[in-house]
């Protein structure tokens, strides 16, 4: 098979420089952007359309990702924390707030003559981590439960079982 040698003008990102079927699409070359994708995740960090990063805050502090999901009988709070040992985890309940806290260790310690020297490159954030949620007044505190697996912690939040309850009210005349 002959091969079709392709030219763009210049701006346009380069293109694969041989077809290997006619009438095949060809696809950008994107591996030259690497590097100004990492600037920009960095430049861009906390300004996402569906809030703050879930590296960070913006100003470097662990901010883990969390879903919350109403159940008929309670709500489940998942937080992703990889890398956190579950000794390293807190949660509490204060005034009808729930606290979940804790610290991402840094695991890695230099081999050689500065033992503190930070490493080439990361991308990885470590340090302590709070995120603070207002509860629902439908929850029973008292039966909350946590459970950490697969760097992910659980948090079950069992719902009061609400009692409906029916109540005359006296018509007055006037």
């Amino acid at each position: 098979m002959k091969a079709i040698a392709i030219t763009r003008p210049y701006g346009l990102p380069r293109m694969s420089s041989t077809l290997t079927a006619p009438g095949s699409a060809a696809l950008p070359d994107f591996s030259r952007f690497t590097g100004i994708d990492r600037l920009f995740d960095v430049l861009l960090d906390g300004l996402s359309l569906h809030g703050p990063s879930t590296r960070s805050g913006g100003d470097g502090v662990p901010r883990p990702a969390l879903d919350i999901r109403r159940e008929e009988k309670q709500y489940v709070v998942n937080v992703e924390i990889p890398g956190v040992d579950e000794n390293d985890i807190k949660v509490e309940i204060n005034d009808n707030e729930l606290t979940i806290s804790g610290e991402k260790r840094e695991e890695y310690k230099s081999s050689g003559e500065n033992e503190d020297a930070p490493g080439l490159y990361t991308e990885r954030v470590y340090g302590t981590f709070t995120r603070v949620l207002s509860l629902p007044e439908d929850v029973d505190e008292e039966g909350i439960t946590a459970d950490h697996k697969n760097g992910v912690l659980s948090i079950t939040l069992p719902r009061k079982v609400q009692e409906k309850t029916v109540r005359s009210i006296a018509v007055n005349k006037k």
